[in-house]
């Protein structure tokens, strides 16, 4: 199974430092690019790139914090929001406001800090309803700021 966090050895933990993950990104890339091997037989250099591609794709999952908590929770088997009720009439209303000419970006900046703080508590809580709802809610405030 894929595990971006195993990929990069770094601890199972929705708070990463930034500059950590990076360094050990580019430490993996280090070991699996395929110009290191180069002179390797075809079944080496099939596994190296299948490895790279892997070291490349944990990265960029763990580096989108979306994309990190959906992990984290998929990973310990919860089953993701697909709507939520409690939320339909705010973003029916941000839709209503956007098509009128309203500027609603620094409203949905600051609802989005705020659905990242829950969703960062949460996760570190283990309070899996919680960052669900939080998980979704984000979702959806980035797919208006679009």
């Amino acid at each position: 199974m894929f595990d971006p966090y195993e990929i990069l050895e770094l601890e199972k933990t929705f708070n990463i430092d930034l500059n950590a993950l990076e360094q050990a990104y580019f430490a993996a890339q280090r070991n699996t690019h395929p110009d290191r091997f180069a002179l390797a037989d075809e079944a080496k250099k099939k596994d190296v790139s299948r490895q790279a591609t892997l070291v490349n794709k944990a990265y960029a999952l763990l580096k989108n914090p979306l994309d990190r908590a959906t992990y984290l929770l998929e990973a310990k088997g919860v089953s993701l929001l697909t709507h939520d009720p409690e939320f339909l009439p705010k973003v029916i209303e941000w839709h209503e406001r956007t098509e009128a000419g309203e500027d609603i970006m620094s409203e949905l900046a600051r609802e989005e800090a705020t659905l990242l703080q829950e969703l960062t508590q949460a996760l570190e809580d283990h309070q899996d309803e919680q960052a669900k709802k939080a998980l979704y809610r984000l979702n959806y405030v980035q797919k208006v700021k679009k």
